[in-house]
């Protein structure tokens, strides 16, 4: 049934016909159909005009005879022949002809959700992707998932508005369209989120975005889109207030009870109390630095105090700004030396330590809601009342600060002039900061200070009076803890800044420390600000620490001498610029020298002559060995000797000279060559320096140390005097254990043979320092010596030994 003719009710070319051949009227035609028989069936007549109205209209060939379904001819054995149900139709064409039923041809036997027909599985379809990606059965803006919904089809996007539900009612065109909280600011209507984003959602990105009662952007809110809010954290309330959830502040419960759980405290006695005393909720308001006595953290519940210090250990972990609770066990009257002249009430003994929040704004004045109290006059007679308080002081430093037992432990103070009303008689409040913040800074005479954030110290003792007619006061010490507690002008005054040294530490770095340290918010372009004249040297870049720069230069020439000047522009903390230049030169590869002879003990008799003592170093490298140092370790360190401009071979000996008499000063150093000076106490075979009339090794027990231009040791040896009567300097164990810990100096500890670690002491056992250090004192005479074995270098005492014939100038006796 391939054939086709014209419908001539409705056009249309066909195969196999010719055109314009009309279809009769099957009605009227039975008798052709059923003389024509085959004919007719193998024309396949169709169109808009009925094919047959009954099965009798219908011809049979052969075996297959026809029956009429839906005006239509079909074979009696097809899907189609008992008539198709209900949603499908027959599709005449399929299965060779023999017709299937199905559930569309066309659009129109489609409809509700599913209004689309899918002509190449005859189903119904909510949507069709074109080829041409377009969506059949979608609005336009929208795109046909035909995988969706069981693979009928889902149209995804929107096309308008009307599409789009509440959370996301804009459009935003494209394809396909996609529903958006906003397209414009405009649609962002809550004044929370004002502003549209790129992705299309009402949010806020910086606090310039908000206002009003909520002038703050928490960009982490609403998952990361940003939320204009009164308060991202603690710190943008008061100390009396909290940031919720919510981002308000609200008013904090507890602080007056807080207050007078802290004035109790004060109440109590001294010593374990009988019942721990609860301090619930004040807040962290300072804590002390590492490297000061005591230890410990203050805490305050509002402005008006009272306040108190907490003595801890390492264990209790607070920061500025915490608010926290515990129970007081243990009182006492701090004292920051022997005297106990401190008065200031301590918990020293806490339990029950909770942190209950953090980041309150405590270092505020109390005018912009935080803990601080401006401090005028009173501190002195109400000192009482300012105890462990947070307080600001304005005036000026009228002593050079110093150490003191006033000061306590690792802190210096310096008279202070507080504008206002200061007392007479000496006795307002105090600067007190720890030591390296005082050097570092370098606060002095005249300086103007504004403490911003200190805290009240007290000194107390009785002998702190004007004159013995005046009543018994206190002092106050207002504390400043870090730089960023008070700021410093020194302009004006006679402090200076300084460039203490310039060492080069490669071809490439210099390193310059100055006196006191430099403000790290005056070094913008180093290049401009660090100078060598016409040198071509130059700076590119820095590191700093304190007071201590590292400049990144260009190449140096070894040995040639520059001259570094700095910008007025760099500045101290204080405010002032450096003075002066510091000449250099250029890098040198340091040789590596090791000690290597040593009489400690030559004596002329006359006192004025004595300890003319004799140091030998050998060269292990070649190199240059100006800027080298040889100090001595002990009680404190000193400086023996910094060698001169020299280059030395490897091999080569150099013996320092200590308190030189007049002729071997007149004659000075060997600098051209080992024999170039003649005088009778030299020694040809080595390159002979003198050191100054004052300085030489001390004959007890001592550490000796070489360090490069850098700082780096090259060389310990530990030198006891076993058979000193007199008392031992006390810290030489722990000079010693520095050593061995650093692998200058064997064995590690003094465990002897047994496995568990023992540290070095005079008194340590199986061994004790003296055991493992060179024993110098065995040397009496002028001409002996304790020397190095050629050669040898265990960094321990087996590589001496004592000789009664000194060898200096020449190579050291070879172990036996």
């Amino acid at each position: 049934m391939e054939a086709k003719c014209m419908d001539a009710c409705c056009g249309g070319a066909y195969e196999n016909c010719a055109a314009n051949l009309e279809i009769p009227n099957m009605s009227r035609q039975r008798s052709v159909l059923a003389a024509l028989g085959v004919l007719a069936v193998a024309l396949g007549v169709t169109g808009c005009s009925p094919e047959c109205e009954t099965s009798s209209d219908c011809a049979s060939t052969g075996a297959t005879p026809y029956v009429c379904v839906e005006e239509k001819c079909v074979p009696d054995d097809s899907p189609c022949a008992a008539g198709c149900g209900s949603g499908t139709v027959c599709d005449e064409a399929a299965d060779n002809g023999r017709g299937v039923c199905v559930q569309c041809l066309s659009d129109a036997q489609c409809g509700g959700d599913t209004p689309v027909c899918d002509i190449t599985s005859k189903s119904c379809k909510t949507c069709l992707e074109g080829a041409d990606g377009s969506a059949q059965g979608c609005l336009t803006g929208q795109v046909c998932n035909a995988g969706g919904n069981g693979g009928l089809g889902v149209c995804e996007g929107c096309g308008s508005n009307a599409e789009c539900a509440e959370g996301t009612p804009q459009c935003k065109p494209g394809t396909p369209g996609v529903c958006v909280e906003c397209l414009e600011n405009s649609h962002c209507a809550n004044g929370a989120q004002p502003v549209c984003s790129d992705n299309n959602v009402c949010g806020c990105t910086e606090s310039a975005q908000c206002g009003g009662e909520t002038p703050l952007c928490d960009t982490a809110r609403d998952n990361g889109q940003g939320e204009c809010v009164e308060c991202i954290d603690n710190g943008q309330c008061t100390a009396r207030q909290s940031c919720n959830a919510a981002g308000r502040c609200e008013t904090l419960t507890g602080l007056d009870e807080a207050n007078a759980q802290i004035a109790a405290f004060h109440a109590a006695p001294t010593g374990d109390l009988p019942e721990p005393l609860s301090l619930q909720g004040a807040f962290v308001t300072a804590i002390t630095p590492d490297t000061a006595e005591p230890r410990g953290f203050f805490v305050q519940a509002t402005a008006e105090g009272p306040a108190l210090f907490v003595s801890h250990s390492d264990a209790v972990q607070v920061a500025v700004g915490d608010r926290v609770s515990f129970k007081v066990v243990t009182k006492i009257l701090q004292s920051g030396n022997a005297a106990a002249d401190y008065k200031l009430d301590t918990a020293s003994v806490i339990s029950d330590f909770q942190k209950l929040s953090s980041g309150h704004p405590v270092r505020k004045l109390a005018a912009d809601g935080g803990l601080v109290t401006h401090v005028t006059d009173d501190a002195v007679v109400n000192l009482d009342t300012y105890e462990s308080r947070l307080v600001r002081v304005t005036g000026r430093v009228t002593t050079t600060a110093g150490a003191g037992k006033q000061a306590g432990t690792g802190y210096k103070i310096a008279q202070f002039a507080m504008d206002g009303t200061p007392l007479t008689g000496g006795l307002g409040p105090r600067l007190r900061m720890p030591t390296g913040l005082a050097d570092l800074v370098g606060v002095g005479l005249n300086c103007r200070v504004s403490v911003e954030a200190g805290v009240m110290w007290r000194y107390d003792d009785a002998t702190n009076t004007p004159n013995p007619q005046t009543p018994y006061y206190p002092m106050p010490l207002v504390t400043a803890f870090s730089l960023s507690d008070f700021s410093v002008d020194c302009s004006g005054t006679a402090i200076t800044l300084k460039v203490q040294t310039v060492v080069p530490l490669s071809p490439t770095q210099l390193r310059v420390t100055f006196e006191p340290g430099i403000d790290p918010g005056t070094l913008a372009d180093v290049a401009t600000q660090f100078t060598f004249g016409d040198s071509g040297l130059t700076a590119s870049a820095y590191t700093l620490d304190e007071k201590t720069l590292v400049l990144t230069t260009t190449a140096q020439e070894p040995g040639t001498q520059y001259t570094l000047s700095v910008d007025p522009s760099v500045k101290s903390y204080t405010g002032v610029s450096v003075s002066g230049t510091a000449t250099f030169k250029g890098y040198r590869v340091p040789a590596l020298l090791v000690i290597n002879e040593v009489n400690p003990n030559i004596t002329t008799g006359v006192s004025a002559t004595n300890n003319r003592d004799l140091i030998e170093l050998k060269a292990v490298t070649a190199g240059a060995i100006e800027g080298i140092t040889l100090t001595e370790e002990a009680t404190s360190v000193s400086r023996l000797a910094t060698l001169p401009d020299v280059t030395v071979a490897a091999g080569d000996l150099i013996v320092i000279h200590f308190r030189p008499n007049s002729a071997e000063l007149a004659a000075g150093n060997d600098t051209l060559s080992k024999d170039e000076k003649t005088y009778e106490t030299f020694y040809p075979g080595a390159w002979d320096v003198v050191t100054g009339t004052s300085s030489h090794p001390t004959f007890n027990d001592r550490l000796l140390r070489l360090a490069n231009p850098q700082g780096d040791t090259q060389d310990v040896v530990a030198f006891s005097h076993k058979s000193m009567t007199a008392a031992r300097p006390p810290n030489y164990p722990v000079v010693l254990r520095a050593a061995q810990e650093e692998g200058h100096w064997s064995p590690v500890d003094c465990r002897g043979e047994t496995a568990t670690p023992v540290p070095c002491a005079y008194d340590s056992a199986p061994l004790t320092a003296l055991d493992v250090s060179v024993d110098w004192g065995v040397v009496e005479e002028n001409t002996q010596s304790v020397s190095r074995y050629q050669g040898a270098d265990t960094h321990s005492m087996v590589d001496w030994a004592f000789s009664e014939t000194s060898s200096f100038g020449e190579e050291n006796p070879a172990r036996p």
